[in-house]
């Protein structure tokens, strides 16, 4: 058993290195009406603590431009990841019609946490665009900096751009154009019996809102976890550990579960993107493998610092019901063992098996597979047992 033990943590110990291969950037697909902008935000979650600096180029299709300083450079600002650090961004248009942008610390920090947006852009769509028109931009040469002077390099990432008809639905907003705010929930699959925790993501523009509620409405089967006292459990994002915000929640007489967030001292809600806050989902055990069930949010209402209301439209997400997952089986062969632990690895190193099962490598249900689902399957072989979504 010892010799086991020595061995798994060996394996634990090699990997220990491949850190840099779980940091992920990534951008939203967005939706944008012609002769209209767009805030386009480029967030990162990562594992490595020491990256200092970066350095990217956004590749734009015929009909897309970024907005640009008086200066003629691109304009770009740090996302709320830099509130606390004295990072600075540049820009600038390469020959072949690129954006550069390159951002460091003179102080040699690291770049803050683990999650968020690194910074931002507004994406302009020609007048010339026709609706219906989807386009695809690249950001491309990403590269990071370390600390002790390394560099980690990344492929190139995508995403959309939907040209939209240019009558949104939505009145005025105060300190903003509500045509431009948008609440998003990602959709999600779990096994019958199983949780899940579900964030809440908003991106605004709007920098005056203070507070929001909202309700969720969830079909028959699917649930809520629930506090000790019986209301609905809720967690503040990431947003907002510069400030005073609380969250409370209620279960309504039609069974819906409602959340109201303010902060008593009028702060605004910080950043332009990101979460706002995270419930866990809970499916009923009689749920059948392969149904397919939709959430709703809804009468969503935001007040700004001055007392006014912005209101926006419902947002549904779907919930696939998926069969039983064996957590840490990542080969899917019944047995949670060595193998899945190499599995997972080279999975991370971008060599997935043939029947790798994404739902089972991630055991701590972070939507990434990293390290930390290596350590904890090693966990699961070192406890003798398996484990069960």
């Amino acid at each position: 058993m010892r010799l086991r033990r020595l061995f798994i943590l060996g394996l634990v110990l090699a990997f220990a290195g491949i850190t840099q291969a779980a940091d992920i950037l990534k951008v939203q697909d967005v939706e944008v009406a012609s002769g209209e902008s767009v805030t386009l935000n480029i967030e990162m979650t990562n594992t490595t603590t020491n990256l200092m600096g970066w350095q990217c180029d956004i590749s734009l299709p015929e009909g897309l431009t970024l907005e640009l300083k008086s200066n003629g450079k691109p304009k770009a600002t740090l996302g709320e990841r830099f509130s606390t650090t004295e990072h600075t961004i540049s820009s600038s248009i390469l020959a072949n019609g690129d954006y550069r942008f390159i951002a460091t610390s003179m102080d040699g920090e690291a770049i803050p946490g683990s999650n968020g947006t690194l910074f931002s852009v507004t994406l302009k769509a020609d007048a010339s665009l026709k609706q219906g028109t989807k386009l695809t931009g690249t950001i491309k040469n990403i590269e990071f900096n370390t600390q002790d002077n390394q560099k980690m390099t990344m492929g190139d990432v995508t995403f959309s751009v939907a040209i939209a008809g240019g009558d949104s639905p939505g009145g005025d907003t105060p300190g903003g154009d509500t045509t431009k705010e948008g609440l998003n929930v990602d959709n999600v699959s779990l096994s019958a019996g199983a949780s899940l925790p579900v964030g809440i993501a908003l991106n605004n523009t709007a920098t005056n809102l203070m507070g929001w509620q909202c309700d969720i409405n969830l079909p028959e089967g699917l649930s809520l976890e629930l506090k000790v006292n019986g209301k609905p459990a809720a967690t503040l994002g990431e947003r907002f550990s510069t400030t005073e915000h609380t969250i409370s929640s209620n279960r309504l007489a039609n069974g819906d579960y409602r959340f109201i967030a303010t902060s008593m001292d009028g702060e605004a809600i910080p950043g332009s993107s990101g979460m706002l806050f995270s419930v866990t989902l809970v499916a009923d055990t009689s749920l059948t493998p392969g149904t397919t069930l939709t959430g709703t949010i809804k009468n969503i209402e935001f007040n700004t610092q001055d007392n006014q209301k912005v209101t926006m439209g419902d947002v549904t997400f779907t919930i696939s019901v998926t069969d039983v997952t064996m957590l840490g089986d990542a080969n899917g062969d019944g047995v949670v063992d060595v193998a899945d632990v190499v599995a997972i690895v080279n999975y991370i190193l971008n060599k997935p098996g043939e029947n790798f099962d994404e739902q089972a490598a991630d055991v701590n249900n972070d939507s990434v597979i990293d390290v930390a689902d290596v350590v904890a399957v090693v966990n699961i072989i070192l406890k003798g047992g398996a484990g069960s979504d």
